[in-house]
């Protein structure tokens, strides 16, 4: 019944999403006088409507006048109605490419089926898979924070602002919430957003390499953007394990799991639209593209700041040579003004926070060859030590040798088969060298992969020093449509079908396994979820929710993952991980959780993370009941599973700390501070 309830709300939020994001970009689209193809027209007006939703919701946010939102909507909805009849509707009828459409639904299930499962209702409460129930559930306590309020405080740090966060994507989501309560959070971030992002990535991949290459060659980038992982499936394979699974291996990403972290999702959608667009403006210089440029691409640093910063990377080298080699100041022009509305984006969403980025070369490579969950090569590192130890010529060779072969097993584990993109990606280069630069476009893609690939080999990043992987997801992305044109010129060279068939059964053969291996790890025999929240949990959290103040700042138990058995899954949520499940659920801030996620946005966590230590000792209830008192605390949430494996003294002296019991059920207590 609840699959039922739910296909059917999906079936709404279909025309919901005609009306929030497609009709207000078709109406800025309209000053564009082009005759579009209906896949470029479908994309774009997507697009251009997500960052005008976005930020008009910031901007009625900031104004206080948040309930303007809908009547501007259903002005513009009727306005371009009125003037344009069905016109809008054309774009939408792209799928009488059968072939197309085809990708599109296999991208949907392919992407959209590692999130589809998660945060919905079985039989035993809320079930989460992967890293789900960290990172998509933070992601529903900001959507509901932002629900309530803009500018958003942050629900895991109380009494403190959102910021240090590129939290644009989660305005997006949140916004729609707001607008259309009848939604869950639970079902628009893993169902239903999902196949919204997973739609736009296949037609814009398709839309932008159709324009810049061809068709054949856009069929084939879909299937290098969306059914190709990494080679981490030979490393399962020689572990015995068989040969699905291992997709990150190699350290990085796949373009088919990107719907588990939407805000990478958007950014590669944004990225290759505003790559269309600037193709359209720089055929004819035409002003009408140049806003539409600016509209996508001013703001893709606070969607994701890795895209930022590959983008603007990329058209800074090309708007350069395009300066010195044809005297054009179109490129500079577009370059500096994103550069200027992406730093005023970015720098508006932090505070105080210092670079990101710490300057520690090779340290993927080193920690890939290593590390247990790794390659675990000790034996190569151990050599490779031996050697440097030496002082010698020979031995400095020796350790050239080694770092070679470390660093050839990060790039083409990482890529896969889209190592065959480098015959294209060479020869694009040499083409361009001959000719001046003169396909920016091909240029600014170019730089934008050197630093996708140079960041994360050369830093780390402050807080979770591997996170800065997530720029090699831009380099994937990119080698993976010099991959389609040079699998399209190798199939031109053979006039036989059957060697025809049988290049493209060894290219699937070699690319698909991680893919599958991923689907195995949702949907295998021996798949599980990795966390829950029990329906005994969910009971006193919706109590909680339904019964206290929104204001009302809620204290847990420090996270401890040494204290509870963690062998059987799905794990209690609270023994899992440290998560934000208490503000998701419960729609009220916590004092602090999810304390990964504090330190690595710059929140002072540490002392806070002594105070809790300190208060659940219960050594000093004077100075508890300050503690409480000072910090505004109104609830103290506790499962009593966690309670009884901490020390004794956890059992709260009610009289002592000036609490009472709120609420209680055989799995959980919450106590109110008097």
């Amino acid at each position: 019944m609840e699959i039922i309830q739910t296909f059917a709300l999906f079936l709404v939020f279909i025309p919901i999403s005609i009306f929030l994001f497609y009709i207000p970009g078709f109406a800025v689209l309209s000053i564009v006088k082009r005759d579009l193809e209906k896949v470029e027209l479908s994309v774009l007006s997507f697009s251009t409507g997500l960052i005008l939703f976005t930020l008009l919701a910031m901007l009625l946010g900031v104004l206080n006048v948040r309930f303007l939102s809908l009547v501007i909507l259903l002005i513009i909805n009727f306005w371009v109605l009125i003037k344009y009849k069905l016109q809008p509707f054309k774009g939408l009828t792209f799928f009488r490419d059968k072939l197309l459409g085809v990708l599109v639904i296999l991208a949907i299930l392919v992407q959209g089926l590692i999130s589809f499962p998660s945060g919905y209702m079985y039989d035993d409460g809320l079930y989460f898979w992967s890293a789900q129930g960290h990172d998509g559930v933070r992601h529903v306590a900001f959507m509901e924070q932002i629900k309530k309020e803009f500018p958003p405080s942050t629900p895991l740090f109380s009494e403190e602002l959102l910021y240090n966060y590129h939290y644009f994507i989660d305005i997006f989501m949140g916004e729609t919430l707001r607008l259309f309560p009848f939604f869950n959070s639970w079902d628009l971030y893993f169902r239903f957003f999902p196949v919204l992002f997973s739609f736009l990535i296949t037609i814009s991949t398709f839309a932008f390499i159709q324009a810049w290459k061809n068709k054949q060659i856009a069929y084939w980038a879909i299937f290098f953007t969306t059914f190709t992982g990494s080679f981490g499936w030979m490393v399962q394979v020689m572990r015995g394990r068989g040969p699905f699974g291992g997709e990150t291996v190699f350290w990085a990403s796949q373009i088919n799991t990107v719907i588990g972290n939407p805000a990478t999702a958007v950014s590669i959608i944004l990225v290759l639209v505003f790559l269309l667009s600037l193709k359209f403006y720089l055929e004819n210089s035409n002003w009408r593209w140049f806003i539409i440029c600016l509209i996508i691409g001013s703001i893709i640093s606070s969607f994701k700041v890795f895209a930022g910063v590959v983008l603007l990377s990329g058209l800074a080298v090309a708007s350069s040579l395009d300066l010195l080699f044809k005297r054009r100041v179109n490129l500079a022009l577009i370059s500096g003004a994103l550069f200027v509305s992406n730093f005023i984006a970015f720098k508006s969403l932090t505070s105080g926070a210092g670079s990101l980025l710490l300057f520690e070369p090779w340290y993927l490579v080193r920690t890939l060859v290593v590390s247990g969950d790794r390659l675990n090569w000790i034996d190569l590192e151990l050599r490779r030590q031996y050697y440097l130890s030496l002082h010698t010529v020979k031995g400095y060779l020796r350790v050239a040798q080694f770092e070679i072969m470390a660093f050839s097993l990060f790039l083409i584990g990482n890529i896969g088969v889209r190592f065959i993109g480098f015959y294209d990606l060479q020869k694009t280069i040499v083409n361009q060298i001959k000719n001046k630069f003169s396909d920016s476009i091909a240029i600014t893609i170019f730089f934008a992969m050197l630093s996708a690939f140079l960041i994360p080999l050369l830093f780390v990043q402050k807080g979770l020093a591997y996170n800065n992987i997530q720029f090699l997801e831009y380099f994937v992305l990119f080698l993976g449509f010099f991959t389609a044109s040079s699998t399209y010129v190798l199939l031109k060279r053979f006039h036989s079908n059957t060697i025809k068939l049988f290049v493209i059964a060894v290219i699937i053969i070699f690319a698909v396994p991680t893919v599958i291996g991923n689907l195995l790890e949702f949907y295998g025999p021996e798949s599980a979820p990795n966390s829950k929240i029990s329906r005994q949990e969910l009971k006193a959290l919706y109590y909680l929710r339904d019964n206290s103040d929104q204001k009302s700042i809620v204290l847990n138990a420090p996270f401890d993952a040494n204290r509870t058995n963690r062998e059987s899954k799905p794990v209690p949520i609270y023994a899992w991980y440290s998560t934000s499940y208490i503000a998701a659920t419960s729609l009220r801030t916590t004092y602090l959780s999810d304390e990964e996620q504090a330190i690595t946005t710059g929140y002072p966590a540490e002392e806070r993370l002594a105070n809790m230590h300190k208060f659940f000792s219960q050594e000093d209830l004077t100075w508890n009941q300050n503690f409480l008192r000072l910090n505004k605390i109104n609830y103290i949430y506790l499962p009593k599973k966690e309670i009884q494996s901490l020390d004794p003294q956890i059992l709260l002296d009610k009289e002592g700390n000036s609490i009472r019991t709120f609420y209680e059920n055989s799995e959980v207590i919450i106590y109110e501070v008097i």
